[in-house]
């Protein structure tokens, strides 16, 4: 190799190794997930604050035959964390969002993270359609699970004006870790690196 093809193939060589480094860091941070099926959703009482169990609540899938409740995203038993979003048409920050949401799943996903978005209105306020949820997934290459609110069951978890909200749930007791609301930012990705390292 003679010595300009080296200068080239350095700076290649030492990103794939510092690449390679931090997949590795990165998967260290996981604890160990193993599948324990979970046949029956945790018993009321339910409530809609932090520290409570959350409802078993049905959502519209974008197929428009069938619904996707908690239960079903929980029963495998492969997941410990669910990261649940709302967003809306007119909402210029859940769009905004879709990235980071992408990239969070397909980082997380093997750690033991669910994500599920949850569409409650188009950009005219009309309530969701399946097929809006369908658009929605389409159109941002969303590769978690996204469903239609048209009777917006969620509004009952935080005040809609400061659309999206972000709660995150325990997979295996349904307890409601947290609410918040605005776009999802490094404090979210370091509270889903805490939840999955236990």
């Amino acid at each position: 190799m003679n010595f300009s093809a080296f200068r080239l193939a350095l700076p290649a060589a030492l990103l794939l190794f510092t690449v390679s480094g931090c997949a590795d860091e990165e998967a260290a941070t996981c604890g160990a997930v193993t599948a324990v099926p979970r046949p029956t959703y945790p018993a009321a009482p339910y409530g809609t604050a932090a520290g409570t169990t959350l409802a078993n609540l049905s959502f519209a899938d974008p197929n428009g035959t069938s619904t996707v409740d908690f239960q079903s995203l929980r029963a495998a038993g492969d997941k410990r964390l669910l990261l649940l979003l709302t967003s809306a048409g007119w909402c210029s920050a859940c769009i905004e969002e879709q990235p980071e949401l992408n990239r969070l799943y397909n980082t997380y996903k093997d750690c033991g993270l669910e994500v599920m978005l949850s569409v409650f209105e188009d950009d005219q306020t009309n309530p969701a359609t399946p097929a809006l949820a369908a658009q929605w997934k389409s159109a941002y290459s969303n590769p978690f699970t996204v469903v239609a609110d048209a009777p917006f069951v969620l509004k009952d978890y935080y005040d809609e004006s400061y659309t999206p909200m972000v709660m995150f749930v325990d997979l295996e007791t349904m307890e409601i870790l947290s609410i918040s609301t605005g776009q999802v930012d490094a404090a979210t990705e370091a509270f889903i690196r805490q939840q999955l390292a236990e």
